[in-house]
């Protein structure tokens, strides 16, 4: 089974701990957004995750989902499902509350960043 954007949406609210359905505290459309921009993000960091079939000099446009994407399927490797969801957990967690110590948002974008960048085993 192939991860979708609503599973992405999903694990982000279970990590910011916004699972209550009939009062999200973030709207869905706002971490489609950050979603959004983990995916641009990967491919500042890691562009050859978005390289079509054909040469190496043909690149796939970078996806912008809206809430009407939600079941479309996760648009690179799901090997980097979880980074993409640590950065969009971590904008959130920033935002969440200006008084909050940011660590922990930190920490997320410094997942997002190794999980792209680190060599597997």
């Amino acid at each position: 089974m192939a991860w979708t954007i609503n599973d992405a949406v999903y694990q982000v609210r279970q990590i910011v701990q916004d699972t209550r359905s009939t009062s999200y505290r973030h709207p869905t459309e706002k971490i489609i957004g950050y979603i959004n921009n983990a995916i641009n993000d990967a491919r500042r960091l890691r562009p050859d995750l978005f390289v079509g079939s054909g040469t190496a000099s043909t690149w796939d446009p970078v996806p912008i989902y809206s809430i009407a994407d939600i079941n479309l399927e996760f648009p690179i490797d799901p090997q980097y499902f979880t980074a993409v969801v640590n950065y969009a957990a971590g904008w959130l967690g920033l935002e969440d509350d200006e008084f909050a110590n940011n660590g922990r948002a930190v920490t997320l974008f410094q997942r997002f960043a190794a999980q792209l960048v680190s060599k597997g085993v």
